[in-house]
């Protein structure tokens, strides 16, 4: 089976029973099909290539001004190790990405003061740093958040 044709396998949540979904590839008559499924008596299933498109789709609807890849990018890897790691976490290592992400705002408000950074983009980058900080698990004192 090629990972490359299941790369959602792990992230996607059935929307069914709120179980992640998994993959696999079925032999059909002419061809190998790829479905992300969900492993739990709902038994739901979904066109690989069909949920790798639209993915893409709304991947390819964001646009990341030059110079600011480097942060977009640092915070994906961020959420996708999150992900990866299956929100397995240490309360030391949820505090020092808490840090992090809020260092990346006041360096951002820093940039803004200095006239660098135009408010729009600020809110924008703020926006999204803040939703990361929301990502954390709901049991997660929201305290530490602020």
């Amino acid at each position: 089976m090629s990972v490359n044709a299941l790369p959602l396998r792990g992230f996607l949540i059935c929307p069914k029973c709120g179980r992640r979904l998994s993959g696999s590839m079925s032999k059909g008559c002419r061809a190998y099909y790829h479905y992300y499924h969900c492993s739990g008596s709902c038994k739901c299933r979904f066109n690989a290539e069909k949920v790798n498109g639209v993915f893409q789709q709304t991947v390819n609807k964001f646009f990341v001004r030059d110079g600011y890849e480097p942060f977009y990018e640092e915070v994906l890897r961020k959420a996708f190790r999150l992900k990866a790691n299956n929100g397995d976490y240490s309360r030391k290592n949820i505090l020092q990405e808490i840090r992090e992400l809020n260092g990346k705002i006041e360096q951002a408000r820093d940039f803004l003061l200095s006239g660098e950074l135009p408010a729009l983009i600020f809110r924008r980058l703020s926006g999204i740093v803040k939703t990361g900080l929301q990502c954390w698990r709901p049991g997660f004192p929201t305290l530490l958040l602020q």
